[in-house]
């Protein structure tokens, strides 16, 4: 039991934190998936920035005999610094990242960073996600030279799986002779495998109003 023990407190300070970090960053922006030992890694690292970072306060309470006198707020500490701290951190750094600054402060030293997108299908996507871009429009060809045309708005879905990068659009448009778009009667939405997709063109204005292809 002493063992488990100390490996369950080891895994809630080194790795938990780390892990929860990762895992909101994830959450927030399209961002290479680490497995196995890399992740582990990763999840070690962010865990040790995230203690650095409360390690002065911890210390304090054990030399001042606070974490004995005051039990209670020890725990209040350690969940602060295991579950809170880490979402906190993972959300601060996803909202400097969505506004570029790492990226404009490594270019004012004279860095040209590469871009934290995996993939040009995440960054897309990432963007369309944005109110001010919902509602487009998108035209996928099909390996079949067939196309789908479909309203792109806050019901569609694209996945950020990179082995299954298929989409469903909320509704199914076709295009006329004379480049009209007009909604398809009763339409739910439509899905296209990865598989079938050759290509997507995107459209951020109104094509139903005029539209040439």
């Amino acid at each position: 039991m002493p063992s488990d023990w100390n490996a369950l407190v080891i895994a809630l300070v080194f790795v938990v934190p780390g892990f929860i970090m990762i895992s909101t960053l994830n959450s927030v922006l399209p961002r290479r998936r680490a497995t196995g030992g890399e992740l582990f890694v990763y999840c070690l690292t962010a865990s040790a920035y995230n203690f650095a970072l409360w390690f002065w306060l911890i210390y304090w309470m054990i030399e001042s005999g606070t974490s004995e006198s005051n039990p209670f707020l020890m725990g209040i500490l350690l969940t602060v610094v295991t579950l809170i701290s880490p979402i906190a951190a993972g959300l601060l750094i996803a909202n400097f990242s969505q506004r570029k600054v790492p990226a404009r402060v490594l270019s004012t030293l004279g860095f040209h960073p590469l871009h934290p997108t995996p993939t040009a299908w995440d960054y897309q996507f990432h963007r369309m996600i944005r109110p001010e871009r919902v509602p487009s429009w998108a035209i996928i060809t099909l390996k079949n030279d067939r196309t789908v045309c479909g309203r792109w708005g806050k019901d569609s879905f694209a996945s950020s799986d990179p082995g299954n990068r298929d989409i469903y659009l909320e509704s199914v448009w076709r295009i006329d002779e004379m480049g009209k778009w007009t909604e398809v009667p009763q339409s739910d939405g439509i899905i296209v495998p990865c598989d079938q997709i050759a290509h997507i063109e995107f459209w951020n204005n109104n094509p139903t109003e005029n539209h040439d292809e």
